[in-house]
């Protein structure tokens, strides 16, 4: 009998399953993320591989972003499932002195009058978002201090409500242990052949890749993102002077599930804040 894989081998072969598939294995592993941006990058598929190389790059570990959220429609893929939990505070075995210790954040917010992440599951798993997170925004609703986690689960429970007429959920979280211009959105599609124009979203060749227009009313308008800011990588496919505009849109197309854009934001010259 073979000796049993090792946990590198086990990520590998989760990696390399469908999107739906591979989700549903990894409900078999721990039900919260670890929450240890350590542990975000692990051995590329051979799809993954192989699609960065047609575009003439390759696949390698990207830089830990301040911001991040994940994106998608309520009702699509069908077999879409996805928990999430929040806290006043952090559970005890995720305290590892980076969040209640905080006084002020780059975020602008305060330890005691700050909602956190306490656990998430399903294809929310497929996202960036750690436990420990600040949550700052849902669907472009800003968390302020008068929230606690009780009326944030109340808020994007009334998001999911389908008499609002919307139908799309976004969460936005802030890491305090990220780089403070770097920005990870994650969207799950709801057809595994949406193209970027599909999502809303469109690049071009400015300094580099950069994000020429977001649509309205599309899942794209609803990430973080924002005009102008430069594309790093997607889903950790390094997107360097030789990626073109055509090469971004074949990545987004091909990518069957989920689609995690890092992006590079400036900063105004004068206040140090984000444009």
């Amino acid at each position: 009998m073979p000796p049993p894989a090792s946990t590198e081998d086990q990520v590998f072969v989760i990696d390399n399953l469908p999107g739906s598939l591979r989700d549903q294995v990894r409900t078999i592993q721990p039900a919260e993320h670890s929450g240890d941006d350590n542990d975000s990058f692990h051995a590329p598929s051979v799809d993954t591989t192989y699609l960065a190389s047609s575009v003439g790059s390759v696949v390698g570990p990207t830089r830990t972003a301040f911001l991040r959220s994940v994106t998608f429609s309520k009702d699509e893929p069908d077999d879409l499932r996805w928990d999430i939990t929040f806290s006043d505070d952090l559970p005890e075995e995720h305290n590892n002195g980076g969040g209640r210790k905080m006084q002020k954040s780059f975020l602008g917010l305060r330890r005691n009058k700050t909602v956190m992440v306490a656990s998430i599951s399903g294809h929310m798993r497929l996202s960036k978002i750690q436990v420990g997170d600040v949550v700052t925004k849902i669907n472009h609703k800003t968390i302020g201090p008068s929230y606690n986690a009780e009326r944030v689960s109340k808020l994007l429970q009334q998001q999911q409500d389908p008499s609002n007429g919307n139908n799309i959920i976004s969460i936005q979280t802030g890491n305090e242990n990220g780089i403070d211009t770097i920005v990870q959105v994650t969207i799950i599609k709801p057809r595994p052949d949406m193209t970027a124009k599909e999502l809303g979203l469109g690049v071009w060749w400015w300094r580099g890749l950069c994000v020429r227009y977001i649509t309205p009313k599309t899942l794209a308008a609803m990430t973080a993102l924002k005009g102008d800011d430069e594309l790093e990588s997607v889903n950790d496919i390094i997107l360097e002077d030789n990626v073109t505009p055509e090469g971004f849109e074949r990545i987004v197309k091909e990518l069957p599930c989920e689609v995690t854009i890092v992006v590079k934001r400036g900063k105004q010259r004068w206040s140090g804040q984000f444009g």
